[in-house]
Formats: C-alpha cells, structure tokens, sequence
C-alpha cells in the first residue's frame, strides 16, 4: 500500500472519529417529560391513583419528604406500578424493584431491565 493510501486511511478515521465525537458530547435534546420518567402514585386517604411526570414531582414535592396527594393532598400518597394485562395498580416489591408478574393478574411484565426482580 502507497503512502497516500494510507494517509488518506488515516484523514478517514480521524474524521469518523471527530464526527462521532461531536455527535456524543454535542447538544442532547431535553430528557423527555413522559413514559419512563413518568410515576404513578395512590392515595389511600381517597383513594385516588395519579401520574406524575419528572417536572411534575419536582414541583409537588419541592422540599417535602413526601408526595402530597393531587386530590386531597394528604401525605400517605405511595408510589405504584401499573399492569399493561390487567390496568390494575401494585406496589413495589422493595425500592422500587418490580417482579416478572403482576402480582394482582398473574400475567407476564414486560421486561424493564434491571427493575425486574425474580420471582412472581
């Protein structure tokens, strides 16, 4: 191979990886404000269930330790999980890990990473 293939070889790949440089570190769209991000919680004082999204929380819980309740706003407001089988609602089965069935329908979740925990 002549010497001006291979500088040429070189340009290339110091090119590619100045692009995907660029294209790592550059300007990343906002975080989105729905689906993952997303928490649902229940009220047991009225029994409301309500979504909250990232900015949502933030702005409901501020400094508190808790999530006041939409509705009534009281404290005892707890995080929960939603069935896609079945549309029931379900607590965590330990900070915040879900299982690989719905407690309530017996049904298969969808795989969510490392948020299942074993067991069913």
């Amino acid at each position: 191979m002549g010497k001006p293939i291979k500088i040429g070889i070189v340009v290339v790949c110091l090119a590619a990886a100045v692009f995907l440089l660029a294209r790592h570190f550059g300007k990343s769209a906002p975080a989105p404000e729905e689906g993952w991000q997303a928490t649902i919680w229940h009220c047991p004082d009225c029994n409301t269930t309500f979504e909250l999204t990232a900015a949502e929380y933030k702005s409901r819980v501020g400094t508190l330790s808790y999530v006041p309740c939409v509705s009534c706003e009281g404290v005892d407001a707890e995080e929960v999980y939603k069935c896609p089988n079945c549309n029931g609602y379900y607590p965590p089965l330990g900070h915040g890990l879900r299982g690989t069935h719905c407690p309530l329908c017996k049904e298969e979740l969808p795989n969510l990473g490392a948020s299942r925990l074993g067991g069913g």
